[in-house]
């Protein structure tokens, strides 16, 4: 990808230079320090001291540093006191830092440069105050420290107390004027050719400063736009950078050789456009001009001689360290000459050579990135290789998925270049990438098996050249590599080529997106993040080449690297960081605080490889992906919650009718994630038993790229106690509260609150109280965890807030008597009320009035008072999705409640109720009036209706009893009730009160759909699996049991993949060494202290 701030490309530069400076040194200083830069004809950029208010007026000033050439900081006694100026400076060494390296010229106006150094006196006060507001540790702080420390070691001057001011300004004038960068080429449409400047540079070894090479570039592509692209990347390394173009054209007009020198002497700022009388004086001039200075000079379209002559003479024109570009329409120019003093390089960017190095990579230097960067994924590697090697019939396809930066192409390129590849007669490597274009991919093909030449410029149909590398693959056992694949589309453009000629031949795809794996049906490899040591390994290589890191460092070495989060790339991006600073504590310390922020700056690696995948999300997903910035970092989400809320936001439209066949806005939700899963964005945290996603995670560095994306549209806000106050100044916002400042909370303005998500710090705030007060617009209420409480105020105050679509809050004794403001809610989607073991929390009875209710959830009492009337279905909840955990009291009946009344409920929860008037039998009854109902949650019912009183889609039953009361222990004969419910796949039964020394039996064809079975906690003594039961069975999991042996038929099943067995007593452990799994399956067992062993038998 092209660098974007390499000023090429869509924009120039505006300002000349950008005028940093504190209000206090306006009137004096910094105005007279203005108007002598303007007098020089400078163009400065100094903000109006009256504008200062608000972000908008902050975003032009940053842009104004970005659009401008160079920047003067007036660095005075106060200038760490304003934010203001930390920002701009922050901005000012970032532009400084990245490859345009754009100067920064530091004015020390009366303080010592020392004191901004080290932060001491003033500073030191100043900074202190930061750190109360924002945290000794926020990214902010840091960036703002470490700004002023590279600031305070560049060259600049002092400007003491009784210096004389105007002759200090005269001075600071003149090296301004000699510093300002050459000002980039306008370039319209700028290509991106980052992968041939890295060829370029290996060519004319731009760091070397003992030569002078002359880089002559041929051929039919456009020299002009890559040269010119070429000039405005590396212009900032040189002295001094001249630009000539259309030298052929203009050197055969009148004088035309003697206008071209004059332009060449003007641009090194000898002359005033003069005449010279000849181009001998012309020649004498330039040679004089250059040899002082470290020079890129670039002479476009020559096709003499003579005008090199002219224009470049001989190496003692130049200083060492000088590059000289030329570009021309002839291949054999200078073929014949000898220039003295010049090292001569020639590059040839005729279209098809660069399509071809992209098509088969420089193994040279993939050999290198391999050796250096290839940590970890050892198996995979050997997997794959021994999967190469051993298949010798049918065509295999292989694909390794992951997020970007994970080293996917690192480890892709180790297997292509290893010896593996001599059982191959033909090798292609073909990077495809996310803008990739089907007749490219096809020309990189033809390229890769040697066919372009013979083809090319001829009228061939696209078909005809497929045919032409089919044919050609036709006879071979090939082996064809297709990096980077963004879409399973691409599959359909290529896979016509490839012929199944069952020789063994193989094709290697690496992606982002794991549909592209599904899509080809290919055997697929997920490269794991790597594990801290191996990060630690990663990181070491890079930094130390081979030798060892002191032992003092290690442990901050560590810390540093287990930010990254197992991240290849980002661990490589941070010992290319931590490599340029001196080998000191203070110095590693000084980047260990601040990892995210140094690996997700704007010009960082990391964030551009993961910005692309960002880049190419559907906007129905970015939406999506953005809102996990309203998490904390390394936060494991609930997949439910997350699915809720973004209904909640609007951002899931309900299906169309008539095309939906009962698919849900939650189904569609889940689909999103899986997506973004899919993608390599969200990383999975947990599974549920029926394997769909129950909670997920983001990368550190994706969360940063998710907050900054936010952060440009000031969407998402996050907010703590130390800045809570300042929510006034927000537009309508999400707001992510961090923090336990209560009372500063309540007194604040809500009006602009869109959303509110609280994630307290800490749990000693139980005896609070929430107020809030003027949430008219929001849309979602979170009150997060701890258990406080809600004032009268607010609990009167939120049945008013009738957007209210998500709110979430906790049990206590007030919400108990005053909860009837719920029933105002009228667009409420989602009610949780979260656990308390003290309360449980009786309905309002006129709940049932909100139409839009999907999720019901708390610890729900539900008397005869409270129960729904008996009413007609119109008037029920027709779209409740979700009810749990109700205790039915008094007399009432799954049947007296249900009638009909949710019709599109999917997942209940019950528990009893040990004072309820009716037998567990009759408080279950009327289950299979619920015919959508796929998951039941019963608690403490130790009996259960028989099969056909289940609904017969239901597909997981989850069984939990108390161990306080012998009473609600589950009697085994009942599960056996179970086994005739055919679309069963998932139980789960917990029971430590069970009845002590029943057999658990399953009788013949019982469980005849189940796939998951969990036992746990249950004192049985024996399990009896009887032949043909649990046919479809692939994952058990029982702990805490009396069993001294599994039932041998277990070892039958030819579905079984793994059997997890918790704390087995030792005569349980004994058997299961005698144990020998059928089929591949896994026999693992884990210790109370939760120390995995498996034993693959």
């Amino acid at each position: 990808m092209a660098d974007h701030d390499a000023e090429s490309c869509s924009s120039q530069f505006i300002y000349d230079v950008f005028l940093s400076f504190r209000g206090s040194t306006r009137c004096g200083f910094t105005d007279n320090l203005y108007t002598a830069l303007t007098n020089k004809g400078i163009t400065t950029f100094r903000d109006d001291e009256n504008l200062r208010v608000g972000d908008r007026i902050r975003d032009t000033l940053l842009e104004a540093i970005k659009r401008s050439r160079m920047s003067i900081a007036v660095v005075c006694q106060n200038y760490a006191s304003s934010a203001w100026c930390l920002d701009e400076l922050v901005q000012i060494m970032e532009c400084s830092n990245k490859g345009t390296k754009r100067p920064v010229f530091p004015i020390f106006y009366h303080v010592d440069p020392s004191d901004v150094r080290h932060q001491k006196n003033q500073y030191d006060q100043d900074m202190k105050k930061h750190e109360s507001r924002y945290g000794k540790d926020s990214h902010k702080v840091q960036a703002w420290r470490l700004a002023l420390q590279e600031v305070s070691n560049l060259s600049g001057k002092h400007c003491k107390v009784h210096s004389y001011e105007s002759e200090m300004i005269k001075s600071i004038v003149e090296e301004v004027s000699a510093k300002l960068p050459p000002e980039p080429l306008y370039i319209k449409h700028p290509i991106g050719f980052d992968s041939h400047f890295e060829a370029v540079e290996s060519l004319w070894n731009i760091k070397s400063h003992n030569t002078i090479c002359m880089l002559v570039i041929y051929g039919d592509g456009n020299k002009t736009t890559f040269v010119g692209e070429l000039f405005n990347k590396f212009r900032h390394q040189f002295q001094a950078a001249i630009f000539l173009d259309k030298v052929s054209e203009k050197s055969r007009s009148v004088d035309g050789l003697e206008n071209l020198q004059v332009a060449l002497l003007y641009e090194m700022g000898v002359h005033k456009k003069p005449k010279l009388g000849s181009t001998l004086k012309g020649s004498s001039d330039i040679k004089q001009s250059l040899r002082n200075k470290r020079v890129l000079l670039v002479l476009d379209d020559v096709d003499d001689t003579e005008q090199l002559d002219s224009l470049a003479g001989g190496g003692d024109w130049f200083c060492p360290g000088s590059r000289i570009v030329i570009t021309t329409r002839d291949a054999n120019f200078l073929n014949n000459q000898v220039l003295d003093g010049f090292k001569i390089e020639k590059y040839c960017i005729n279209e098809g050579e660069f399509d071809r190095m992209e098509a088969l990579g420089s193994n040279q230097k993939q050999d290198k990135v391999v050796e250096e960067d290839m940590v970890g994924f050892e198996n995979i590697f050997n997997d794959v290789t021994k999967q190469l090697k051993e298949n010798d019939s049918r065509v295999d396809v292989i694909s390794i998925i992951g997020m970007g930066g994970l080293g996917k192409t690192t480890l892709a390129k180790k297997i292509y270049n290893n010896e593996v590849k001599k059982l191959f007669s033909c090798c292609v490597w073909v990077t495809v990438s996310k803008d990739y274009k089907a007749k490219e991919l096809l020309q990189s093909l033809l390229k890769g098996c040697g066919l372009w030449e013979s083809i090319k410029g001829k009228d061939i149909s696209e078909d005809d050249q497929k045919s032409k590398v089919q044919k050609f693959l036709e006879k071979k056992k090939y082996l064809i590599v297709l990096d980077d694949v963004w879409e399973p589309e691409v599959w359909d453009e290529v896979k016509c080529v490839f012929p199944k000629n069952n020789n063994g031949s193989a094709i290697l795809i690496t992606s982002r997106n794991d549909g592209v794996a599904n899509y080809t049906g290919s055997r697929s490899y997920y490269p794991p993040l790597l594990e801290k040591d191996e990060s630690w390994k990663l990181f070491c290589k890079k930094v130390f080449k081979g030798g060892e890191c002191p032992s003092v460092l290690e442990s901050i070495g560590r810390l540093m690297t287990e930010k990254c989060r197992g991240l290849p790339l980002a661990i490589i991006t941070l010992a290319g960081v931590v490599g340029k600073k001196k080998r000191l504590t203070v110095e590693w310390m000084r980047i260990m605080r601040s990892v995210i922020w140094y690996l997700a700056k704007d010009n960082s690696k990391v964030t551009e490889v993961l910005k692309l995948s960002y880049d190419s999300l559907p906007q129905r997903l970015k939406t999506c992906f953005l809102y996990f910035g309203i998490y904390p970092e390394d936060y494991a989400i609930p997949v439910k919650r997350l699915v809720q809320l973004w209904i909640a936001e609007g951002f899931i439209q309900p299906p169309e009718i008539g095309i939906s066949d009962g698919l849900e806005v939650e189904d569609i939700g889940e689909e999103y994630l899986n997506e973004l899963v899919d993608r390599s964005l969200v990383m999975v945290a947990k599974r549920r038993s029926d394997g769909g996603i129950k909670s997920c995670r983001i990368h550190d560095l994706l969360l940063d790229l998710c907050i900054s994306e936010n952060r440009a549209e000031k969407d998402i806000v996050f907010c703590t106690e130390k800045d809570i106050r300042s929510l006034g100044n927000f537009k309508s916002c999400r707001l992510s509260l961090r923090g336990n400042d209560l009372d500063s909370f309540n007194q604040c303005d809500h009006s602009r609150i869109h959303s509110l998500m609280c994630f307290w710090k800490y749990y000693d705030i139980k005896n609070a109280l929430i107020n809030v007060t003027s949430f008219d617009s929001a849309r979602i209420l979170d009150f997060g965890d701890p258990a406080f409480g809600l004032s009268s105020q607010a609990a009167q105050n939120l049945g008013t807030f009738i957007h209210l679509r998500y709110l979430r809050l906790h049990q206590d004794p007030y919400l108990e008597n005053h909860c009837d403001f719920i029933c105002f809610l009228a667009n409420l989607e989602t009610l949780i009320v979260e656990e308390n073991y003290d309360f449980s929390f009786e309905l309002p009875h006129g709940i049932w009035r909100l139409k839009k209710l999907r999720h019901l959830e708390g610890w729900l009492r539900m008397t005869s008072k409270t129960a729904p009337p008996d009413m007609s279905k119109e008037e029920c909840l027709p779209n409740l999705q979700t009810l749990q955990f109700v205790f039915f009291e008094e007399k009432l009946t799954m049947s007296s409640v249900v009638n009909g009344r949710f019709p599109k409920l999917r997942k209940l929860g019950l528990a009893r109720d040990f004072g309820s008037e009716c037998t567990e039998h009759e408080q279950l009854q009327g289950l299979h009036h619920l015919k959508n109902l796929e998951k039941l949650k019963l608690v403490d019912f130790g009996e259960l209706p028989q099969a056909h009183e289940f609904p017969s889609n239901i597909t997981k039953i989850t069984i939990t009893t108390s161990a306080f009361s012998y009473d609600c222990g589950i009697r085994y004969s009942y599960l056996n009730t179970l086994g005739d419910l055919t679309s069963l796949h998932v139980l789960k039964v917990t029971s430590p009160a069970a009845h002590r020394g029943d057999s658990l039996r399953f009788a013949a064809g019982s469980f005849p759909n189940l796939e998951v079975l969990h036992l746990t906690s249950m004192q049985v003594r024996e399990w009896i699996l009887e032949e043909g039961a649990m046919p479809s069975l692939q994952h058990l999991i029982i702990g805490d049991y009396d069993l001294d042996e599994l039932p041998e038929q277990l070892w039958s099943l030819t579905n079984l993949q793994d059997v997890l067995v918790f704390a087995p007593n030792p005569a349980l452990r004994n058997s299961l060494q005698r144990v020998k799994p059928k089929n591949g399956c896994k026999l693992i067992l884990k210790r109370r202290d939760m120390v995995k062993m498996v034993m693959e038998l």
